[in-house]
């Protein structure tokens, strides 16, 4: 009797662990990411600037300089609105404050202008447009054509939303750059962490890297989580940061505004257009 309980105990924890260890719960999960890849790719896009930037230290002052600057963006609204990430597109604030971080609150400043700004589809087309909002708080910029576009653009669908809990795993979109011939990317990743005060975010696992700025962050089941940003101290002392405590002992982290924030600022940067 008592080998009998021990052979049902050791086949039922073999039974286990081989159902922890069967990849088919894994691959249910890049079948849902390449589903979604499928309906929202060409929703993603490349949006290309040409930024003038200047840079001051103290009294000395350094020439400006004109650069190109490329980040993914999202198509929200028919009209061709786009959002991106502000960081990516002007990091004047992020660059200030950290460079006077690093400089021992030598008071470093940047300034930047953009002078051209191109939407560029999945399809290569391009699109001519204009910044028509900024929000530095949660840092969305919204681009919108100069001109009602020839081409119908493909809308990615943002109230269709929800929340996520701590460790749900996530499908998060990018577009490439000109070096991967802006193809689409897309990682499987998790909620980190949920953050409700001072303002409601989420932290995704595997956003390390600035590429990811402006892309969409979906459930399993397609639904729009919201967008990956940078958030990061408005101020920063000489000696507020630490290296070796990565980006967020820096005052900087990698997060997802989440999609109700979006539609706000959606609003208003439509509202701004018409103005």
């Amino acid at each position: 009797m008592i080998k009998s309980r021990i052979f049902f105990i050791s086949l039922t924890a073999i039974t286990v662990i081989a159902a922890l260890s069967n990849p088919a719960h894994a691959d249910e999960q890049a079948q849902a990411g390449k589903a979604i890849v499928q309906k929202w790719q060409d929703s993603v896009v490349s949006v290309e600037m040409v930024v003038k930037s200047g840079m001051s230290m103290g009294s000395e002052e350094i020439p400006k300089r004109e650069s190109k600057n490329e980040a993914t963006g999202s198509v929200i609204d028919s009209s061709g609105l786009v959002v991106v990430s502000l960081a990516a597109t002007q990091p004047d604030d992020v660059l200030s404050n950290l460079m006077s971080q690093e400089t021992g609150g030598d008071k470093f400043k940047m300034t930047t202008e953009v002078t051209d700004v191109k939407i560029r589809l999945a399809s290569g087309i391009e699109i001519p447009a204009k910044v028509v909002l900024r929000d530095k708080d949660q840092d969305l910029a919204f681009v919108l054509p100069i001109k009602t576009p020839a081409v119908q653009l493909p809308v990615l669908d943002i109230t269709q939303s929800e929340k996520p809990s701590m460790l749900d795993p996530i499908i998060v979109l990018s577009r490439l750059g000109s070096v991967a011939g802006r193809t689409i990317g897309a990682s499987l990743e998790r909620i980190n962490s949920v953050v409700e005060k001072p303002k409601n975010f989420y932290i995704p696992s595997g956003s390390e890297s600035g590429d990811s700025l402006g892309s969409p962050a979906f459930s399993l089941d397609g639904k729009y989580l919201g967008m990956i940003a940078l958030r990061s101290r408005p101020t920063v002392s000489a000696d507020s940061g630490n290296f070796f405590g990565g980006m967020s002992g820096m005052g900087m982290l990698y997060v997802i505004i989440p999609a109700a924030d979006v539609r706000e600022a959606e609003k208003q940067a439509l509202e701004a257009a018409t103005k």
